[in-house]
């Protein structure tokens, strides 16, 4: 493969887990990445916000809401997540940012 831009992941809290194995990829490709958060998923992994970011920050990548645009972190990342719901979250390197 010698192109990949786009990747959509939907697997029921277990995002952090796919992304940690495409990590190789997402550093060879750089593609967006749009992948769902939910909290009580992530309480009930034991998974915090701050590992998404762990994984994309030293990949210069930047997480996005997809519904409003804002840039998220592990402080205001709840804010935008609907009481029992969920968000996208858009990975997008900070280079295509800047276009």
């Amino acid at each position: 493969m010698n192109r990949l831009d786009f990747i959509k992941i939907d697997t029921d809290g277990h995002e952090l887990d796919v992304i940690i194995g495409a990590v190789d990829s997402i550093t060879r490709f750089r593609p967006v990445i749009v992948f769902e958060v939910t909290i009580y998923l992530l309480e009930e992994r034991g998974i915090s916000f701050s590992e998404f970011e762990k994984i994309f920050t030293p990949l210069d990548y930047t997480l996005v809401d997809t519904k409003w645009g804002e840039e998220l972190n592990h402080v205001n990342y709840q804010q935008y997540v609907p009481k029992g719901g969920s968000i996208d979250v858009a990975a997008i390197p900070r280079d295509a940012c800047q276009q």
